[in-house]
């Protein structure tokens, strides 16, 4: 675990750094749109759907030793993430908002304009909501509990941080301008490092279940 945890923190630690050298030496931004920042998030969403996935498969092999194990809510969990890794190369939350702005004939406002991070915040609550129901399950996966508890932290570090610095306008109660203009981009900056590093977090929280699976199967698995 001690090595997944180093290999996957040291990936991202790297894609951050590079990142920020990038910009401050003038180049490209890569915390925007399409930028390897997106497509490092991108990949770690699918790769936490693929982990789901195994562990659905593991968890059928030993089905109903101690209690049944809820296989709807790794199939879930499997799906959801490949949902979030489409969202978050399509900016499918972002298209969203536009529409609803649409739909709704609604004038983009300050406040309006925030649709798309509220939209994000309720990703996360319906996770957290179905982790709580599906607390007798994750029981047998107390270490896992603990990096989930880490990732939604940073997730919803990450959601204030945008609905704070979006447009602006609270950012101009506080600082001129110009500085408020910089300061923006350096809370984008924070609040994109915040999401890979809660998509980490999540990783190495599947991959724990995954070895905890694995594990349980060998024992339970018949002796020749």
């Amino acid at each position: 675990m001690r090595s997944a945890s180093f290999s996957v923190f040291l990936i991202n630690s790297a894609a951050v750094v590079l990142a920020l050298v990038i910009y401050q030496l003038g180049g490209r931004d890569h915390f925007g749109e399409r930028g390897f920042i997106t497509f490092l998030s991108t990949f770690q969403l699918l790769a936490i759907a693929l982990i789901a996935d195994k562990i659905l498969q593991v968890k059928k092999r030993f089905g109903g030793t101690y209690s049944p194990p809820k296989l709807w809510l790794w199939r879930t969990l499997s799906w959801g993430f490949i949902f979030l890794a489409a969202d978050e190369f399509l900016s499918i939350h972002e298209v969203t908002d536009l529409l609803i702005h649409d739909l709704l004939n609604l004038q983009e406002t300050n406040l309006t304009d925030r649709i798309d991070d509220i939209i994000v915040a309720l990703y996360g609550t319906g996770g957290i909501w179905l982790l709580w129901n599906s607390r007798d399950e994750l029981k047998w996966h107390p270490s896992a509990i603990a990096l989930f508890k880490r990732a939604f932290i940073l997730l919803f570090f990450m959601v204030g941080l945008d609905m704070f610095a979006n447009e602006q306008d609270l950012l101009k109660l506080f600082f001129a301008p110009s500085t408020a203009s910089t300061m923006q981009r350096h809370i984008e900056h924070l609040e994109d490092s915040f999401k890979v590093f809660a998509e980490a977090f999540f990783i190495l929280a599947f991959y724990s279940i995954l070895r905890d699976s694995k594990s349980r199967a060998k024992k339970l698995a018949p002796v020749d």
